[in-house]
């Protein structure tokens, strides 16, 4: 049995320095050295890139809006005193409706977000078990490892 084994673990030295397709052994490793640095990560991408972004948009989109409508109409005329806080009054109505209407495509996004991370979790797991069944299916050497763990003791 020994002697098999040691003829596997040869023949896959062999193989691999003659370059045969698709008969070297990969291994492939995800481990992060720090997996909660990952998750948070994840975490507190939409407070931290998403929501900005998003922010920074909305402005840019009001901003846009506002060259627009005056580039059709013309410029607004000088008020009085009274004029220019009733424009500041509006100033600040169409800030809150603008914010209202952006802070619904954010709640809808962060959802959407949510259920892309947890499908995208679901197809991990699916692929992963994929994966194990490619190491069962193709094994790269008939010893078993519990035959190989017993041979090493």
């Amino acid at each position: 049995m020994l002697a098999v084994v040691a003829n596997c673990a040869t023949q896959g030295v062999k193989q691999r320095e003659a370059g045969y397709a698709g008969q070297m052994k990969t291994m492939i490793a995800y481990g992060a050295n720090d997996l909660d640095s990952l998750q948070d990560g994840v975490d507190s991408w939409f407070d931290s890139i998403a929501k900005p972004f998003i922010k920074d948009h909305r402005n840019l989109v009001r901003n846009a809006a506002l060259a627009e409508i005056e580039s059709e109409r013309g410029q607004l005329l000088a008020t009085c005193d009274e004029g220019t806080e009733c424009r500041k009054d509006n100033e600040k109505l169409m800030r809150k409706a603008m914010n209202k209407e952006w802070a619904e495509v954010m709640k809808s996004f962060r959802k959407d977000v949510n259920t892309t991370i947890r499908k995208s979790k679901e197809i991990v797991e699916s692929g992963w078990d994929n994966a194990v069944q490619c190491e069962v299916d193709h094994p790269c050497c008939t010893v078993s490892e519990t035959v190989w763990n017993n041979l090493m003791i």
